[in-house]
């Protein structure tokens, strides 16, 4: 039997209907975002993807297995045929060829310990070097100790940091921070790439050099800034000397700049800079709207030393002051979006305050205040008047008490921030210390008591000064106490803690040295402060088999037992230093800690995390059949119980991430019943996204009452899996032109990976979605299409010479239509002719049409 060009098109696009349900597609979390423009530019590029709702989660963290993935794409790194060179990267698991692309390029390296930890997120420091070695940049230490943390920046990155610094490749915070040892976020990643990509085989830096005038005449110590084109972020900024020039060195690219004094702005926009060549601007004056106001938070602090970026194309930006202030000059009568930085969390996304702000004519304009989304702490906002002096000066009511040891004073009500300085008397000494309430809209009375009988306390010698504290209509919120340092001890020695009754432990508790005292936060009481335990050390995995991990440490000094966690939880304790975890799920991520508790139960802060997988079971072969075998063999082995816990999850997967539905199964006990297909073994990641898509297509289908029990669902997948067999053998033989079964499975597999992913979008028009991504994705599979264009070119020129009413109508349709014109409203007007006219030549075709809507409608809803 001939097949039509109109078969081959329907069984490329809607075979895809066998590996799952489309998650709704767009970045929801990107509007505002400093970043938003080149992620969403990668995006369209293919270079990134999102979250399967449909959020990119552009402040996660990126691993070290996941960067090297993002440098291979967007640089075209060449595959490698090296064999394995890390003791964690094997030959099955989704990172392990592009490891080894990375390190035949050269760019990145290992640890001494012969490993790789491609699960461990890679610092800015760390991607600092990789750009470095990418670029061939020159290492230079030159303007590293502008940052204020340039102590933390460590003596191999330092070269490093200065150079892709220096080139404007990374920056800083706006707290003048680098953060070194911070893990890149998925938006700095991509911003910092895509910067390296357009210094790829550039020589030399070039930059931007011009006049800033007024009226004619050259303005000195007018501050100039330079965006990344339609970006807010200040990319480098200098003034201007004493004749009006300023030069920048920029790497290639297009830019935006401004020019301000105190009642002066200039702007230019897309500037660009080529290559090691030097771009010429003048930035000609003009008289500014000069606005004012306050920046407050939610709760209507005014917020401190925060930047404020005010945009229109171009952005201005201003810090406000510690009264929460500011003043800008800005172009008038404009529309402005503003927003605003969270002084106490720099690395996150600015907040927009609004997208509508007003300015009119050149002269001073005040705005009043503008409030933004979230709250800071008194440290970075105001929070009233204390009362008295005539500064209007902000910070906390300061009350001195004098208290007896067992007798409780009353505080009054505490309707603002209060600092209460208390002075008590211990062993004939005095003892003084402050305690900072928040506001509780109560009356509060204090009582300060010594440590209660069957509280554990030091032995005599090791300093310790501990105190129960009971704060009466305060109860349950967190205060910040600063206890006297004791005698013996210094800011490295010395550790808070309060008691934990619940546990029988004293809690170690983060502190600060301030002023002699040792400043922490708590809502516990008893509290102390005494010598630090010192934290475990060395966390490792000794085994790690599919169900188990066993984990070590080295021994802490004075430690008597150590307690274990994985993420938050406890899950256990020991006197030895190694501990078993089991009865895990295979192929699944677990991060641990450990913390050392001594005799008297003072325990130390926890260790530094170590994220260890569990061996998997890797599925066979590269290809959607093998998943829907793995798929199948999973329910048929899933007992009674697990199909009713699965079905009672199912409205809980609708909407859920990738990540999200893993931690379901694993908490819910579902991870042992499908490990076969949910593991990092699985091959690629296009494979994990959909094996995720067919088991919650697998929950969905239990919704109906034609497929409610598992035995129905079984046949359902045995249905999918045949059928794909069937046509993949059919479309072999058809297409030809060197086409095998694994070509046309790896289409299948980025096809239905760009529709789970949000790169095809699913909407409107049901078969017409399809259909266009189907034609979009051939574009990545050379071999495919050029079979596809013959095809059609063969099939066209059958139907152009055909006379019957059938063939003209068709004819009318794609006469003048090249296979590039095409399109999913092209495909779904010949359907529906070869529906309405056509002979029984075509009627096979129909029906396989039809099964495949019918099954895909199952497994793809609209997003619509």
């Amino acid at each position: 039997m001939k097949r039509s060009w109109i078969s081959l098109i329907l069984s490329l696009s809607l075979l895809l209907s066998m590996v799952g349900y489309a998650f709704a597609a767009g970045f929801s979390d990107l509007q505002g975002h400093w970043a938003e423009n080149q992620i969403n530019q990668w995006a369209n590029k293919g270079l990134t993807g999102g979250y399967e709702d449909g959020t990119f989660k552009p402040n996660n963290g990126v691993t070290r297995a996941e960067f090297v993935a993002l440098v291979n794409r967007a640089f075209a790194i060449p595959a490698s045929n090296a064999v394995d060179s890390f003791a964690d990267v094997k030959n099955g698991q989704w990172f392990y060829g592009e490891v080894a692309k990375a390190k035949t390029a050269g760019y990145i390296g290992g640890y001494s310990d012969g490993t790789f930890r491609p699960d461990q997120t890679i610092s800015r420091q760390e991607v600092a070097s990789v750009l470095v070695r990418l670029l061939k940049l020159q290492p230079t230490s030159e303007g590293t100790n502008q940052f204020a943390d340039s102590g933390q920046i460590q003596d191999w990155s330092r070269p490093g940091i200065g150079a892709v610094v220096n080139s404007g490749l990374m920056k800083g915070f706006p707290d003048n921070t680098f953060q070194p040892l911070k893990s890149i976020t998925r938006a700095e990643a991509v911003v910092a790439l895509d910067r390296a990509l357009s210094t790829k085989q550039v020589v030399g830096t070039g930059g931007i050099e011009g006049t800033v005038t007024m009226n004619g005449k050259t303005v000195q110590d007018a501050v100039v800034r330079v965006f990344e084109a339609d970006s807010f972020a200040v990319l480098k900024e200098a003034k201007t000397a004493a004749n009006g020039t300023f030069k920048l060195d920029l790497t290639a690219g297009s830019y935006d700049i401004t020019a301000v004094t105190e009642n002066q702005v200039a702007f230019k926009s897309d500037v660009k800079v080529a290559g090691d060549k030097l771009s010429t601007v003048a930035l000609n004056m003009e008289e500014a709207t000069v606005i004012s106001g306050t920046l407050k938070d939610k709760d209507g602090r005014e917020v401190k030393k925060a930047t404020l970026a005010f945009t229109t194309n171009p952005t201005f930006i201003t810090t406000t002051d510690s009264d929460g202030k500011f003043t800008l000059p800005v172009l008038a009568n404009r529309t402005y979006t503003v927003r605003a930085y969270n002084p106490e969390k720099s690395s996150d996304a600015p907040d927009v305050v609004t997208s509508s702000l007003q300015v009119g004519s050149a002269g001073k304009q005040n705005i009043n205040t503008l409030d933004a989304h979230f709250v800071v702490s008194n440290s970075s906002g105001g929070g009233g008047s204390s009362g008295g002096g005539g500064g209007g000066s902000t910070g906390p009511v300061v009350i001195d008490k004098e208290v007896t040891l067992g007798v409780p004073v009353s505080l009054g009500k505490i309707d603002k921030e209060t600092k209460v300085k208390v002075t008590v008397k211990m062993a004939g000494k005095d003892v003084a210390f402050d305690i900072v309430i928040p506001v509780t809209g109560t009356t509060c009375n204090l009582e300060v008591k010594v440590i209660p009988d069957g509280v554990p306390v030091p032995d005599s010698g090791v300093p310790f000064l501990g105190l129960d504290i009971a704060l009466v209509g305060a109860e349950g919120k967190e205060v910040t106490i600063a206890l006297p340092l004791p005698s013996g001890l210094n800011s490295d020695t010395v550790a808070a803690y309060h008691y934990n009754s619940s546990t029988g432990l004293w809690d170690f508790r983060t502190a600060s040295i301030v002023d002699g005292k040792v400043v922490f936060k708590t809502t516990l009481s008893p509290v102390a402060v005494s010598k630090k335990v010192a934290v475990p050390t060395g966390l490792r995995a000794t085994k790690i088999t599919s169900d188990s991990i066993t984990l070590a440490w080295d021994a802490v000094v004075d430690a008597t037992k150590y307690l274990v966690y994985e993420g938050n939880k406890f899950i256990g304790e020991t006197k030895e230093t190694s501990y078993t975890h089991s009865n895990l799920a295979a192929g699944y991520k677990y991060t641990y800690t450990v913390v050392a508790c001594t005799e008297k139960r003072f325990t130390s802060a926890k260790s530094a995390p170590k994220t260890i997988t569990t061996t998997s079971i890797t599925i066979p072969g590269n290809n959607l059949l093998e998943i829907l075998h793995a798929v199948e063999a999973a329910l048929d082995n899933i007992s009674s119980e697990d199909w009713d816990t699965l079905k009672s999850q199912r409205d809980k997967l609708s909407g859920k991430t990738k990540e999200e539905i893993l931690e379901a199964f694993k908490s819910t006990g579902l991870a042992k019943a499908f490990e076969s297909v949910i593991n990092s073994s699985i091959g690629s990641e296009q494979q994990a996204r959909v094996t995720i898509a067919i088991i919650r297509s697998v929950a969905e289908l239990s919704k109906d009452t034609d497929y409610a029990n598992k035995k129905a669902v079984i046949d359902k997948v045995k249905d999918l899996k045949d059928t794909y067999k069937t046509e993949i053998e059919r479309l072999v033989n058809f297409v030809k032109n060197d086409v095998t079964k694994q070509d046309i499975s790896n289409y299948l597999l980025e096809l239905s990976d760009g529709i789970l992913s949000g790169k095809y979008q699913i909407s409107g028009n049901y078969e017409v979605a399809l259909y266009n991504a189907a034609l979009a994705e051939l574009d990545s599979h050379p071999k495919l299409k050029d079979g596809a264009v013959k095809a059609y070119d063969k099939i066209k020129a059958k139907i152009i010479q055909g006379d019957s009413v059938f063939k003209k109508e068709l004819k009318d349709i794609i006469e003048n239509l090249e296979f590039e014109d095409l399109n999913g409203d092209n495909i779904d007007l010949a359907i529906f002719v070869v529906k309405d006219k056509g002979n029984a030549e075509y009627q096979d075709a129909i029906e396989f049409m039809n099964k495949l809507l019918e099954i895909s409608e199952i497994f793809i809803p609209t997003q619509s």
